[in-house]
């Protein structure tokens, strides 16, 4: 009997009092991390899974995204990531079984998304640098990200599920610092607006991949003034972001185009 088969039998209680599913999705997951974790490691993510099934009445719902998405996330990061990930979708659980799931399920696409470690010494001739990672604290970072939203109710419950569902589309064109300001206007018009805020929020991932590097910053701290001061204009600004700025570097274009005639028009000095 496999190291997997014996875990789904020691778990079984916790697992079947779910329905047969999640007992099979953790055995399809727990034979795939045979090949990627050590049987200690396997047997201390099976232990965090089991428990994540069994802490709510539905918190089978973020058990079950773990169970699938468990073996990429272990292609990605080390075990001890993994584990930390784990903890955090426990605590995302006791809040919200949906947004845990969410968060989870989002893992691997965020994951691929984030920066690596700029701590990790990769030795001095590169010899360290296939077990380069993501810093440890990423993957708590997205997550408390994504906690400001939650008040409990099922509008923000909504919203911050689409945070996390929107979250690798949105790491690919932003730093976790810019997400940070991104949540800060999602908070403040969700104050008035869960509709607002949840129309921006769906808008972001394709406005920020358009958007040219060096304007993403500028945009965000516009954004920010915006949502306190004129709330309402805040969702054309991130409907129209790009063609509005394309219309300030056009004027900046023709100023520049003019001011260089003007000079080339200048008589020589000579």
């Amino acid at each position: 009997m496999s190291v997997a088969d014996t875990l789904a039998q020691r778990h079984d209680v916790a697992l079947q009092g779910h329905g047969v599913g999640l007992r099979d999705e953790f055995l399809e997951a727990a034979r795939a991390l045979e090949d990627l974790l050590e049987d200690g490691e396997l047997e201390q993510w099976a232990e965090r899974g089991a428990a994540l099934a069994s802490q709510s009445l539905r918190s089978w719902e973020a058990a079950v995204e773990y169970f699938r998405v468990s073996p990429e996330v272990a292609r990605l990061v080390p075990f001890d990531i993994i584990d930390r990930w784990a903890g955090i979708a426990e605590r995302l659980t006791e809040a919200s079984p949906l947004v845990a799931a969410a968060y989870v399920r989002a893992t691997p696409g965020v994951i691929e998304q984030l920066p690596p470690d700029p701590d990790f010494d990769i030795g001095i001739q590169g010899e360290h640098v296939a077990e380069q990672t993501i810093a440890r604290s990423d993957l708590d970072r997205w997550a408390m990200a994504g906690e400001r939203l939650h008040h409990g109710n099922w509008k923000s419950i909504a919203l911050t599920v689409l945070f996390f569902d929107e979250s690798p589309k949105l790491l690919a064109s932003l730093s976790l610092d810019q997400i940070d300001q991104l949540i800060d206007v999602l908070v403040v018009l969700a104050e008035r607006s869960y509709q607002l805020a949840t129309t921006c929020l769906e808008a972001s991932g394709e406005l920020f991949e358009q958007l040219d590097f060096a304007d993403r910053e500028p945009f965000l701290a516009f954004a920010s003034s915006l949502s306190r001061s004129s709330w309402a204009d805040t969702r054309l600004y991130f409907e129209r972001g790009p063609e509005l700025v394309g219309h300030i570097e056009d004027r900046k274009s023709t100023r520049l185009n003019s001011s260089h005639t003007d000079i080339s028009r200048m008589p020589s000095s000579a």
